[in-house]
């Protein structure tokens, strides 16, 4: 079963610690002794060992985001991390993550969770898969520490669909959430066309124009049709063309005027057989499916001058893909016309059509389960992280010192 896992906010996969794993450590941690307590519970110190080693991991790529280069461990245990000493600050992570799962432990039991056969069967291949990775072995991380954590990936998908799952009380309908699905995606097809020449530089005004009569050219032949399944196809047959003439204009700049003819004629022949040949019988080929942006491009570095990570210029490319994204949501309303939109701001010019999506929101076309949970995850998921979050700092946490002592992130097997 294809299922997208993207609920459990603290839980990472067993195979993230895995890949620091290392060998010729002798064990040092014990399984069955409790690190902390998260309100009445206990938490094994296999559990927190585990968190521990993935917030070591975190720490290596907070630094390589500061530095731009991977830290060695040494860098790492001299490092400071968001003003404080590395050992405290993943110390301090690792007990969040430990009280996150605390909290979804909790939480499932609450609402009388029980996994499916199927998510204890994946569970059961995870946790087998981890007890034959030598570093959890060495690190004293057990086979039920290791299950807890497996499982609390499930519980807390559980959770969301309990909560936010299609009919549920705080979720959606089915006819809701299509309605969302149709508000926030659009399908399209779409040539992109360039106002530069084969070499990058800006077409003159004759240039231009010849590009702009193509494009309006693309457009009639597609309205000409009139059946909207062959406005689809003509749309591949547009792009089709549009590639020939790139790929003429191309070889026309790189050849002097005498070749040049006869390397446009070869071209044009060649180009029409493979048309003929690659032509296919499924209108959405070459779909696209859409989401609609929700914040703007950045353009411009920090203005505090203490910040010293700057945001790169935007290129003229991702500037003109959100303005044709903006164009798409916010004006282009009618469906399956071809239109044309300019942007010679940013050296481009398209032609797009837009068709309806609720006419492939079927059981076996695009209403799949997986876009069905990633429709939810995206209409809901910071209310469920506030929710659980709400949940987590509700709870105490009492720690055994001697144990956070004993299992002192550089006193473990990380690398």
């Amino acid at each position: 079963m294809n299922r997208i896992k993207k609920i459990a906010a603290a839980i990472t996969s067993l195979s993230v610690a895995a890949t620091i794993a290392s060998c010729g450590a002798p064990t040092i941690g014990s399984g069955s002794s409790n690190a902390l307590t998260v309100g009445d519970a206990d938490v094994k110190a296999g559990v927190f060992i585990y968190y521990t080693m993935q917030s070591y991991s975190d720490a290596q790529s907070l630094l390589a985001e500061e530095t731009g280069t991977t830290p060695t461990l040494e860098d790492v245990e001299e490092a400071e991390i968001e003003g404080v000493e590395s050992s405290e600050w993943i110390q301090d992570k690792a007990t969040q993550y430990c009280k996150d799962l605390i909290t979804i432990d909790k939480e499932f039991q609450k609402i009388g969770g029980e996994l499916p056969q199927e998510d204890l069967d994946e569970i059961d291949e995870m946790v087998t898969a981890a007890l034959e990775t030598e570093i959890f072995n060495e690190n004293g991380i057990g086979e039920e520490s290791l299950r807890q954590i497996a499982a609390s990936t499930y519980k807390s998908e559980f959770i969301f669909d309990y909560y936010y799952g299609t009919d549920s009380e705080q979720g959606m309908t089915e006819d809701e959430l299509k309605e969302y699905f149709d508000n926030n995606f659009a399908r399209v097809k779409y040539v992109s066309m360039s106002y530069l020449d084969a070499d990058g530089n800006k077409l003159d005004e004759s240039g231009k124009k010849e590009i702009r009569d193509l494009a309006e050219e693309y457009a009639e032949r597609v309205n000409a049709k009139s059946d909207d399944m062959e406005k689809l196809f003509e749309m591949d047959e547009v792009s089709t063309d549009y590639d020939e003439y790139v790929a003429e204009q191309t070889a026309a700049a790189s050849t002097d005027t005498a070749a040049t003819t006869t390397t446009t004629t070869a071209t044009t022949t060649t180009n029409a057989s493979e048309t003929t040949t690659t032509t296919t019988t499924n209108p959405y080929a070459n779909e696209r499916l859409i989401q609609k942006q929700t914040t703007a491009v950045a353009d411009t570095e920090s203005e505090d001058p203490a910040v010293t990570t700057t945001t790169a210029e935007p290129s003229a490319s991702e500037k003109s893909v959100e303005k044709l994204n903006n164009y798409i949501f916010d004006e282009l309303t009618e469906y399956n016309k071809a239109v044309v939109f300019d942007d010679e701001e940013n050296d481009a010019i398209y032609v797009v059509i837009r068709a309806d999506l609720n006419e492939r929101l079927t059981d076996d076309d695009l209403w799949t389960e997986d876009n069905i949970s990633y429709l939810q995850s995206l209409n809901f998921y910071d209310t469920y992280i506030e929710y659980m979050q709400g949940l987590s700092d509700g709870y105490e946490v009492k720690r055994n010192e001697s144990a956070y002592r004993r299992y002192e992130p550089f006193e473990l097997t990380l690398e």
